[in-house]
């Protein structure tokens, strides 16, 4: 995986820090595939979900399932992320890994590391949660919070989930 990315012109200097990193076992990307997918499907279908129960609010006045004022939404959407969630999420992921030319395990790594201020820590599922949201075109992104980095600052990916 690697040396293709320096073929693709990763430079040799983070080539080996990468590499060194990997080898010593400070960098592991276990499950890091995993948790973004997830995180990418659970943001698309919430939102889907919730524009659901909003459109019903307002064409037949039906309450909504949750109290007014400011929530965690989370609490409220059924806990099972549908398949259709799952595979929009997969799609979605390899474009942007297809466009920056990068694995989702490196583009995190990329971003966990990034130099400049962090608001918050950095992790897989708030990674998925912002690739998603910035892919439907929600208005927010992962450097609303974290510090940019390239490639993925000069990446649009336009794919919204339908349900």
């Amino acid at each position: 995986m690697l040396r293709g990315l320096v073929q693709r012109g990763l430079s040799m200097n983070l080539y080996v820090e990468l590499e060194y990193l990997i080898r010593s076992g400070q960098l592991t990307f276990a499950d890091t595939r995993k948790e973004v997918l997830h995180a990418m499907a659970r943001a698309a279908y919430t939102m889907w979900w919730t524009r659901q129960q909003e459109e019903k609010y307002e064409e037949h006045r039906t309450p909504l399932p949750w109290p007014s004022g400011p929530v965690n939404i989370d609490e409220y959407v059924p806990k099972r992320t549908p398949a259709s969630a799952r595979k929009w999420a997969e799609e979605t992921l390899a474009e942007y890994e297809q466009k920056t030319g990068m694995p989702v395990e490196l583009l995190y790594w990329y971003a966990e590391n990034a130099e400049g201020k962090h608001e918050y820590l950095p992790t897989t599922d708030t990674f998925g949660w912002y690739l998603a949201m910035q892919a439907m075109g929600h208005g927010v992104s992962w450097f609303d919070g974290h510090p940019g980095f390239e490639p993925l600052e000069s990446v649009d990916v336009d794919n919204d989930y339908y349900g």
